[in-house]
Parts: structure tokens; C-alpha cells; sequence
């Protein structure tokens, strides 16, 4: 299973509909996860994995939005 190793974060500026600069904030998930080799002598030898991930937070603040109203679709089937 992956597990969370670190969290980062870069500010990038990018053009907006009106050609001015704006803060755009990227997020950097790190999971890493146990790798295991078997090893000439037929042991097994552990090593760990790493992965990032890269989204901008405002992926995710809509991809939250987005999950809210998905949530709230699924409650009102259940009244029905």
C-alpha cells in the first residue's frame, strides 16, 4: 500500500484571460511504498519506492466541489 511521504508545493505565475500574471500554486504529493527483491543469496532484500503526484489546487478545489455535489446527489437518492 502507498503511503504518504511528503508534501510540497511550487508557486508558478501563468497568464490570465486578461494577459496579466497571476499566482498559480501547485501541490506535490510524495507516497512512497516497500519494494522487495530477492537477492542472489535467495533472500529478500527491502527497499522503498517513491512517486510524486502534481495537480494545481484549483484542480482540486474543484474536483471538492465537484465530490459535494456527487455526495449530495447519492443523499437525496436515498430519500427517495
Amino acid at each position: 500500500m502507498k503511503e504518504l511521504t511528503a508534501l510540497n508545493g511550487n508557486i508558478m505565475y501563468q497568464k490570465n484571460k486578461d494577459n496579466k500574471y497571476v499566482p498559480v500554486l501547485e501541490l506535490i504529493i510524495i507516497v512512497s511504498e516497500p519494494d522487495f527483491q530477492l537477492t542472489s543469496a535467495q533472500t529478500l532484500s527491502k527497499a522503498r519506492t517513491t512517486e510524486s503526484h502534481r495537480i494545481w489546487v484549483k484542480d482540486i478545489k474543484k474536483l471538492a466541489e465537484d465530490l459535494i455535489v456527487l455526495q449530495k446527489e447519492l443523499m437525496d437518492l436515498e430519500t427517495e
